[in-house]
């Protein structure tokens, strides 16, 4: 299998594993409702942001940005950074 193949299936799979996660955690509060694929430009950015070996740090103050640009939801920090460590323990057990 090529390279770019093997790559396309672990975006595929964490893509889905981490569409999950997001639609079960729901730090916005749209679930149940809206469609599973609400948070697909949140999922790539976080995608992009843990391939990229980006910091707790990082990653939260982008949710919080995307949240508030995006879905118009000042969303609590104490609530980025739980929804974060479930995410960052996920990508621990998850990512090859």
């Amino acid at each position: 299998m090529t390279d770019n193949k093997l790559l396309k299936q672990k975006w595929d799979r964490y893509h889905t594993e981490l569409q999950q996660l997001l639609n079960e955690l729901d730090i916005i509060g749209v679930m149940p409702g809206a469609p599973d694929d609400e948070y697909d430009g949140l999922n790539g950015r976080i995608l992009g942001l843990l391939m990229d070996g980006a910091s707790k740090t990082k990653i939260v103050e982008v949710i919080a940005h995307e949240a508030y640009e995006y879905y118009g939801s000042a969303v609590p920090k104490d609530t980025i950074e739980e929804f974060v460590d479930r995410v960052l323990v996920w990508w621990k057990q998850t990512k090859d």
